[in-house]
């Protein structure tokens, strides 16, 4: 079964529903389609049931675009409190406190702020934003063909979804392909090069995009939340640089607790080789559903087991820095996602270039459209070092370039109507 509209938007991530949104919001008569492979939106924007981030976390105060959209959704930022003592290794052993250097030991440095309850308020938003039906989960791309007879794009689907507005409810009416004017690929770049292309993407360009890494695809990260914010009380920051040896690389706070009407939380992130061996202790990659491995699974542990294994990692990582026990009688949840094991982010390809993937983005390769009504966005196809503002600033562009392709060709329309 095919189905057709005028624009398709492939990813429900941050990227993508800004294309869709902001096409509606230009041209609300467009019939329009997003698509994604996920069971849920947001793409790598991930929270806690209690609003502690999984996925990205931060805005900057140079980050004009996403602040407006925030405000326009009604999105509230926190300053990322890094104030007070911060913990590190010492030559001597074990952990101690290192001074007020919060900001040179999380990972978005100082002057950076967190969405309150959770970055994932953002997609959910704009997704809020969309007609209903519009959005369609469980739905992975397969092949992006031009359409020879009377134009267009087809895109084959391969739809299996299983939760919310999806192709599952779709029955045996489950569409095998989309015709669309215009197609919008909010995908990351290495994603978009295993896609079959008719005709086929220039040799160069599909290498750019093979190589160019995923933004904190090879990231596993940890949720520990607590009854208090007990390192607060005690004049500490919550950041924390692990010793030598632990699964975690940093730790910082995630959530303020009370004092901000929320939980406690302090989140933690495993990089590259830690990062993998994260993903290996603990099974799956944290994110039930959709045909994705939960916490112990791929590593064949019962959920209790896993865990009690993701407890006891927390223990073993906060414990030098806060006490032990302290930490363990405060904890009263943990939450896990390994990006590194989550295919719909990471690619292991041999292709893929080892150095900072950032110093690859917004190359003209990663977001130039086809001359056949393909269009790209993606905080990879902007050099804004993979955060959310370069993927507001993608789907800002690329809903731009499909208002003006479709201007064009009703323009050109009307000509062809009026020389007849």
């Amino acid at each position: 079964m095919s189905s057709s509209v005028d624009v398709l938007v492939v990813g429900a991530g941050l990227s993508g529903l800004v294309a869709a949104t902001s096409i509606l919001r230009a041209r609300p008569s467009t019939r329009l389609t997003v698509v994604d492979a996920r069971d849920r939106v947001g793409g790598r924007l991930l929270a806690t049931a209690d609003g502690a981030d999984l996925g990205g976390s931060w805005v900057w105060p140079t980050d004009r675009r996403l602040q407006r959209l925030a405000a326009r959704l009604g999105v509230e930022a926190v300053p990322q409190r890094l104030d007070g003592q911060a913990y590190a290794p010492l030559r001597s052993g074990g952990l101690g406190r290192a001074g007020d250097i919060g900001g040179q030991i999380a990972p978005c440095g100082p002057g950076a702020s967190r969405w309150q309850r959770g970055a994932p308020r953002l997609p959910v938003a704009l997704a809020g934003e969309l007609p209903a039906g519009s959005v369609w989960l469980g739905c992975s791309v397969s092949s992006v063909e031009r359409e020879q007879a009377g134009g267009g794009v087809r895109v084959g689907l391969s739809c299996a979804g299983s939760h919310g507005d999806s192709c599952a409810s779709m029955g045996s009416n489950r569409p095998t392909s989309i015709l669309a004017r215009r197609v919008v690929l909010a995908i990351p770049p290495e994603h978009v090069a295993q896609l079959r292309f008719a005709p086929p993407l220039p040799d160069d360009r599909r290498r750019r995009m093979a190589k160019t890494g995923t933004w904190a695809s090879d990231w596993s990260k940890v949720v520990a939340t607590f009854k208090s914010a007990f390192w607060r009380q005690n004049g500490d920051s919550g950041a924390l640089m692990a010793a030598p040896g632990s699964l975690m690389s940093v730790w910082w706070e995630s959530g303020g607790g009370a004092e901000l009407g929320e939980a406690a939380s302090l989140a933690g992130v495993g990089f590259d080789r830690r990062s993998l061996l994260l993903a290996k202790q603990l099974g799956g990659h944290g994110e039930e559903g959709g045909g994705e491995a939960g916490v112990g699974q791929a590593a064949g542990l019962a959920a209790g087991e896993a865990d009690a294994r993701l407890r006891e990692l927390v223990g073993e990582s906060l414990g030098p820095a806060f006490g032990r026990e302290l930490v363990e009688s405060e904890l009263t949840g943990v939450a896990f996602k390994s990006w590194i094991a989550d295919p719909l982010t990471h690619v292991g390809s041999a292709d893929k270039d080892a150095s900072d993937p950032r110093r690859m983005y917004g190359h003209y390769h990663l977001k130039q459209p086809t001359g056949w009504g393909v269009h790209f966005a993606g905080t990879e196809t902007e050099a804004e070092a993979g955060h959310m503002e370069g993927a507001v600033i993608a789907g800002e562009r690329a809903a731009q370039e499909v208002l003006e392709a479709l201007d064009q060709e009703g323009a050109t329309a009307r000509g062809a109507t009026e020389s007849v």
